[in-house]
């Protein structure tokens, strides 16, 4: 009986860890607590391309299975396996990317990691920018004005200008990986890290 009240206690507490300790401003009655999945796939895998076939990889399958509710700060990004084309948009003149997503030069040498590495940055400042927007629009009137002000200029600086406001309280992020995928998961989780200590 006393271990059952003891869980039921932990749970209630459990339950509250997202509100706020330090008495109420007009600056703090808004924030949110926003969650992100990235899924590096293998090398030679790539979901777009794999569909014709349906042999999609698992890294693949739990991106369609994730949940993706940006009203309710949830996001989820797929990257491409090396050796295959990169998902996202490169301006025409990334004349290495020919080489680069090439089954022999990327999927043997694993060239085009970087460039994984940088879709998983350009990925999370995506999910900020749009995290932020879904914030201000619940904030109100006043919020929103500084957020349309300022949205043309670079993430730090948007940032800096909503600082006051805390619309985002916490970031939960999952990563996950698949053979060089997991590679590059570990060592985007490292970049995090190193940017955020």
């Amino acid at each position: 009986m006393m271990e059952r009240a003891h869980d039921l206690i932990a749970a209630l507490t459990a339950s509250t860890h997202d509100v706020i300790e330090e008495a109420p401003t007009a600056k703090q009655d808004c924030y949110d607590r926003v969650k992100v999945a990235l899924f590096f796939d293998g090398t030679g895998n790539n979901r777009d391309a794999d569909t014709a076939e349906k042999k999609w990889s698992n890294v693949a399958r739990l991106f369609d299975a994730a949940r993706e509710d940006p009203s309710n700060g949830i996001y989820r990004y797929y990257i491409s396996g090396v050796g295959t084309k990169l998902n996202r948009k490169e301006p025409w003149w990334e004349l290495s990317k020919y080489v680069r997503d090439t089954s022999f030069i990327g999927g043997g040498v694993g060239a085009g990691a970087d460039s994984r590495l940088e879709s998983g940055d350009i990925d999370m400042n995506d999910m900020l920018r749009r995290s932020l927007k879904v914030a201000t629009d619940k904030a109100g009137k006043d919020v929103k004005a500084i957020y349309d002000k300022n949205q043309e200029k670079g993430l730090s600086d948007l940032n800096k200008a909503l600082s006051g406001h805390r619309l985002i309280k916490s970031i939960e992020i999952s990563v996950l990986g698949f053979s060089r995928g997991a590679a590059l998961a570990r060592a985007f989780v490292n970049r995090m890290l190193k940017m955020c200590n």
